[in-house]
């Protein structure tokens, strides 16, 4: 049931792709993204950042009149220890909390959480295989795969089609399975199907008060992924002479 729902999926994004060739490319789309509060995760990622850092501007300020206060003290008297404790306590908490939220809103953005989902590159690549027989070129992209530690689902000759078995990729809030599937026409077609993994604890998403995992279809992979995915399978298909179109 899965790899049918995966090939109906493919079929469609196959058929908005032919479809429209006004698209932008995969390099130009990549460097049109926009910013976008609208994705579920970037609400998650910005309001950890907001909070950490108001602990910033809080202990940062509170820091600086320590500091003014430790100024007007004697040297080793009991208000300039208690005074030099309170700034360094301040200082300390300050600098994590900065740290903290440049690594949230650095590691969402770097995720693809803050960008808009139809902009991401579409999860499509395209190859000239020259005067190979088809048959071949079906042979070597499926041994391609193989060298690259996927496991073939379908392998159809007669249509000149391979799918392989799902794999699950994840970050620390999103989780995705994905499948690739790869066509030999006139040309190579990579194409790939997603799902995100999503955990809810709501009465409606559970079980017994457990937690469910629903799992979403996803049209675009966020790009760090996508170059994870295409970037060894490119290699691989141009050290056999292929080239992308």
């Amino acid at each position: 049931m899965y790899t049918l729902f995966c090939a109906q999926i493919l079929f469609s994004q196959k058929v908005l792709i032919n479809k429209n060739n006004l698209l932008l490319d995969d390099e130009k789309s990549s460097k049109t993204l926009n910013l976008t509060l609208s994705n579920p995760d970037s609400k998650i990622f910005f309001g950890l950042f907001l909070l950490t850092l108001s602990s910033y501007l809080y202990h940062n300020q509170k820091a600086l009149l320590s500091k003014a206060s430790l100024n007007n003290q004697t040297l080793g008297s009991p208000g300039y220890n208690s005074h030099l404790n309170s700034y360094e306590n301040a200082k300390n908490i300050s600098d994590i909390s900065l740290g903290v939220s440049l690594m949230t809103v650095s590691y969402g953005i770097l995720s693809g959480a803050f960008f808009e989902r139809s902009n991401l590159p579409r999860m499509f690549r395209q190859y000239h295989y020259f005067d190979i027989p088809k048959d071949d070129a079906l042979v070597k992209c499926k041994n391609i795969l193989l060298t690259l530690g996927y496991e073939i689902d379908i392998y159809s000759p007669e249509s000149h089609f391979i799918t392989t078995k799902k794999i699950r990729v994840g970050r620390v809030l999103r989780k995705y399975d994905y499948v690739v599937y790869l066509e030999v026409s006139d040309r190579i077609e990579i194409h790939l199907s997603s799902e995100r993994n999503i955990f809810n604890r709501g009465s409606e998403s559970t079980i017994g008060g457990k937690k469910m995992v629903i799992q979403q279809v996803e049209t675009f992979l966020p790009n760090s992924i996508q170059k994870n995915i295409f970037d060894p399978i490119h290699k691989k298909l141009l050290e056999n002479t292929f080239k992308q179109i």
